[in-house]
């Protein structure tokens, strides 16, 4: 069975990203002069004015100054900044390529990416112009020092990038004319023509390059107003009442180099003509303080922050009144969290699911004919089925199978990767998104499990292979698996290594087992991103469980440690 939408239908424009999110602004924003960024630790602002102007100046800049070429691929290594923005949209308005990288990957981490999405320019946060210096010290960067743009708008920028031949924002901008790449009313060309490269792990394996199209991204931002209009809409009719204006102030704590981020805070955002306060130092305090004294409205958040909020003791002294709107995603939220938070807060709460491979969110629940522990309905022009894993065959209403939607926002495919594309992307254009659920009488979708391998902490990604590889670098171990186990203290899930060592006589000393374990945790963390640790921990074992072609039997893995939890209890 094919199961579909209950919302309106929505019709995707055949435009170019920047025409048709400036375009909306101008629309949905108060004026022009109208915030669209504010960054609470700098004081750095920019005006939907000053966005417009600025993504010209630096689209300009680089075909002008540096050469650029429509396909090129221009990547954003940087924390969340009022620049990112600009930056996107200048790339894009070329017909070059954006390619968003975490901002808290180490060297080898960023070797990696850049060399997969074969990275042309790089526009660098100030906070991570070292990790850039030490990577091309060390010849793991092709990019040219004088195609590395430090994201700051003035001369001085810092000091170590300048000595390295390294550009500023300002020593980029230019005003001479060049030629955008338009789309106008052309939907196959929006359809088809790459715009943007994220990367996730997909089900499985190393982090791919998921290429999303300007309808992608366009789509989704459509059909996610709709949404929101649709059950906002509809639970204001249950209660009789007329639905408030659509949150102006809006606090920005994801990742904009993240997919869930990216569509939120930026895309979506300069098309409703939002002001979003960047808070780039997370903690319960700041995120309170910041709630209070910018008036915020609408917080979009990871399950991890809403459990801080449960269980802050001194939330009272904070004046979170302005507060209408709290949503949740990025990783499971559990039925209690969500449970809680709408019972204790008079806020409209929101939780969804997505991926990095359907350009963010397919499902939403909201207040409206609320069920915990759901992920919601499915979006408007989206399509859903539940396939049997083991025989394909496509399952009805209460039925478990894996989960596979259709919609224009359903990525190209992967970067350099046909075949794992073509795993992932059946004939009839349904993506599977290698978890388990199901869907009920009401529409609910419920995700039970997964096939895929990726762990998320607190909304990131970690893919177990990647942390696998480094352990199996190390000179000691012979063999690796890792895991994800909830971390109840967290609300999270975080990786845990199991190890088996090359000298047999390291189990039987127990402070030999120890100090290895310690020892590849530190050698696994000094190689990652701080996201990626081993949080759960490192454990000794004498072999890795694995089937007759050699992959890793992670249920029995999980098992064995929930049976050593419990036998604590």
């Amino acid at each position: 069975m094919i199961f579909k939408s209950a919302a309106p239908a929505v019709e995707i424009p055949g435009l170019d990203i920047p025409s048709f999110y400036i375009g909306a602004s101008k629309l949905n924003s108060p004026s022009p002069d109208t915030l669209a960024y504010y960054d609470i630790e700098t004081g750095e602002s920019l005006t939907f004015k000053q966005l417009e102007a600025m993504y010209q100046q630096i689209g300009s800049g680089l075909v002008n100054k540096l050469s650029a070429q429509p396909g090129d691929v221009a990547a954003i290594f940087a924390s969340n900044t009022v620049y990112f923005a600009p930056v996107l949209l200048g790339t894009i308005s070329l017909g070059a390529v954006c390619c968003t990288v975490s901002s808290g990957f180490t060297e080898s981490e960023l070797e990696y990416q850049l060399s997969d999405c074969n990275a042309r320019f790089l526009f660098v946060g100030v906070k991570q112009v070292p990790v850039v210096c030490s990577a091309l010290s060390k010849g793991l960067l092709k990019i040219a020092s004088s195609n590395i743009i430090v994201l700051k708008d003035n001369s001085t920028g810092n000091a170590k990038s300048s000595q390295v031949g390294f550009q500023t924002l300002n020593q980029l901008f230019c005003d001479k004319e060049f030629e955008q790449k338009r789309i106008v009313n052309d939907k196959e060309a929006a359809s088809k023509m790459l715009a943007v490269i994220v990367y996730s792990s997909g089900t499985t394996g190393l982090p791919k390059g998921v290429m999303l199209s300007h309808q992608n991204f366009i789509a989704y931002t459509m059909q996610s107003a709709t949404m929101f209009e649709y059950l906002g809409g509809k639970y204001c009719e249950e209660l009789g009442i007329e639905p408030p204006e659509a949150p102006q102030r809006q606090i920005a704590i994801l990742p904009f180099a993240h997919i869930y981020g990216l569509t939120s805070l930026v895309t979506n955002s300069i098309a409703g003509g939002k002001t979003q306060y960047i808070l780039n130092e997370f903690s319960i305090e700041r995120f309170l303080q910041a709630l209070q004294d910018y008036k915020i409205q609408s917080a979009t958040a990871v399950p991890s922050v809403l459990s801080q909020i449960l269980n802050y003791k001194n939330i009272a002294k904070y004046d979170l009144s302005s507060l209408r709107v709290l949503s949740s995603g990025g990783a499971p939220l559990p039925s209690g969290v969500h449970t809680n938070i709408k019972s204790r807060f008079p806020v409209n709460t929101g939780n969804g699911y997505g991926m990095s491979e359907t350009c963010s969110g397919v499902c939403l629940m909201g207040n409206y004919m609320f069920q915990p522990g759901s992920v919601g309905f499915i979006y408007s022009a989206t399509e859903a089925k539940f396939v049997d894993p083991a025989t394909g065959k496509a399952l009805g209403v209460g039925e478990e199978g894996e989960f596979c939607v259709r919609s224009p926002s359903i990525m190209l495919g992967y970067l350099n990767r046909p075949k794992e594309t073509a795993q992932t992307i059946d004939g009839d254009r349904f993506l599977h998104t290698g978890d388990i659920g199901y869907i009920n009488k009401t529409g609910h979708i419920f995700i039970t499990d997964r096939m895929k391998e990726l762990i998320k902490y607190k909304g990131l990604q970690i893919p177990p292979a990647e942390l696998e590889s480094i352990l199996m670098d190390h000179p000691l171990i012979a063999d690796a698996a890792v895991i994800g186990i909830e971390d109840k203290q967290r609300n999270t899930e975080v990786p845990k290594a199991y190890i088996v060592s090359k000298s047999p006589a390291t189990a039987a000393d127990a402070s030999t087992a120890r100090r290895l374990c310690a020892d590849a945790a530190s050698w696994v963390a000094g190689k990652v991103a701080k996201h990626k640790r081993l949080r759960g921990g490192v454990e000794l074992t004498d072999h890795i469980p694995r089937n007759q072609s050699g992959k890793i039997l992670r249920r029995e893995l999980r098992a064995k440690h929930n049976a050593k939890q419990n036998a604590k209890f």
